[in-house]
């Protein structure tokens, strides 16, 4: 992936209100399956990693589906921070591999989250 804006809003984020994650940039080439890997760090704590299904989260984003043709791509996905979440200081990477096993992209991001 090629020229990778990514925003989000609040910031910081805020418990209890919606945080909405904002990535544009051009896919180089068609992706029709692949994995996402995931690391969250909370106050540096040991990270919670966990891998998902590509497609499977695409389907939460604004209903897109696999696959997904090269070109100019922007999605936008809201998520409400639970009062269970902790406020601190967060910090994650975000793996996108294609059918092909190769790295689409790496998102790495770092956050304070306040009450």
């Amino acid at each position: 992936m090629q020229n990778v804006k990514i925003k989000y809003y609040p910031n910081p984020p805020v418990v209890e209100q919606n945080i909405t994650f904002e990535l544009r940039g051009t896919i180089m080439e068609k992706v029709t399956s692949g994995r996402v890997y995931t690391s969250v760090y909370f106050n540096n704590f040991p990270p919670l990693k966990e891998t998902y299904d590509f497609c499977y989260i695409l389907s939460y984003i604004e209903d897109i589906q696999c696959p997904v043709p090269a070109g100019d791509v922007h999605y936008k996905y809201a998520v409400f921070a639970k009062n269970s979440i902790l406020p601190g200081n967060y910090s994650a990477t975000f793996t996108l591999t294609d059918q092909m096993n190769d790295e689409v992209l790496c998102i790495k991001l770092g956050c304070e989250i306040t009450e």
